[in-house]
């Protein structure tokens, strides 16, 4: 979105062929539709992406506190940095202290902007520094939107440590729900990369660990398909729900079957029986073994599927289902 240069003040640019308005009008304009913006930088002088064009995009290095204020007076409403160019010439930064620079300067700005933020590396389990600072941290690598991609960022999501919550949340990377544009760029046009089994497992497993739902869709002109996913009222719920967030509780590594538990604050639970395997197959799991519910064998709940948002025969002491090959049983179960 901006411009190859800052001004001469050092004010960052928005691109004048791309948004000939500038981002104030922009913010005001969106925001007149019921929707926020949010806008991306990163923590060292370059963006990760030219967005196609051939010059580098100026990142925020040196310049938090006037970004800051920038984005504030523009109206904006989000911010997401990055941390690509972080190794230049012999500087090294941090990713504890250029995060905690922004968090405060956003702060000072005198308007809430949400920010999204590397706190470490690929690959490294979040330490606890992540929590003080911004409302949601990168936990993976980028997702793509093939199968193998989104089964390996369900690795990360089960990992999340103890203190993930309420402006610490997790986030997996953008949603692929029904189909992400296509490379030739065509508007309103989607390659979609998974099947819809495997989108309804997706957006199942974001919503019940907490990850923030941030979709990669032009809700425009949003598919049938899309519409039941990202709109389904009792599943959005569960991910709204203020208790905690979830959490994977078992995973049998050689038949791909994992469960997924989050309670609510209603003292029930949402359940996720996840079957990752090339066929179909049963999963059963004993009530007793949810953690924190204080269920054993004889206790009776009640079923909730929520995709099919149909009430099933009350469960005795075992939750279980057939559970189609890369898909999910999604469930609400109280006790009654």
């Amino acid at each position: 979105w901006a411009a190859m240069e800052r001004d001469a003040n050092g004010q960052l640019q928005a691109d004048p062929d791309r948004f000939p308005h500038g981002m104030e009008w922009l913010a005001n304009t969106v925001h007149s539709w019921g929707f926020k913006l949010g806008l991306y930088t990163s923590a060292g002088p370059f963006t990760c992406s030219s967005g196609g064009r051939p010059h580098p995009i100026p990142g925020s290095y040196e310049h938090y506190g006037q970004d800051a204020k920038t984005y504030a007076a523009w109206g904006i409403d989000w911010m997401t940095l990055d941390f690509c160019s972080w190794h230049f010439n012999t500087t090294v930064l941090i990713p504890e202290k250029v995060t905690k620079e922004m968090y405060e300067a956003l702060i000072a700005s005198g308007r809430e902007i949400w920010l999204n933020y590397h706190c470490v590396g690929y690959d490294i389990i979040p330490t606890d520094w992540c929590a003080q600072y911004g409302d949601s941290f990168t936990v993976s690598v980028d997702h793509h939107d093939n199968w193998n991609s989104t089964t390996g960022i369900f690795t990360y999501l089960a990992r999340h440590p103890p203190w993930v919550g309420p402006h610490a949340w997790p986030d997996p990377d953008f949603l692929m729900t029904g189909g992400a544009g296509c490379d030739n760029l065509t508007v309103g046009l989607r390659c979609p990369g998974q099947t819809p089994t495997e989108y309804y497992t997706e957006f199942s497993i974001w919503a019940l660990a907490g990850g923030q739902l941030v979709v990669a869709a032009d809700v425009r002109n949003m598919s049938a398909l899309q519409r039941d996913i990202l709109l389904n009222k009792e599943v959005l719920a569960v991910f709204q729900d203020p208790h905690e967030i979830g959490s994977r509780i078992h995973n049998n590594l050689f038949s791909r079957l994992s469960v997924w538990f989050r309670p609510l604050a209603d003292g029930c639970a949402a359940v996720a029986l996840l079957n990752e395997a090339a066929q179909a197959q049963p999963i059963a799991y004993p009530l007793a073994k949810l953690p924190g519910m204080g269920w054993d064998p004889s206790t009776h709940v009640s079923v909730r599927d929520l995709w099919a948002h149909a009430d099933l025969p009350v469960a005795i002491g075992t939750i279980n289902a057939t559970v189609a090959s890369h898909g999910t049983f999604l469930a609400k179960l109280c006790k009654v």
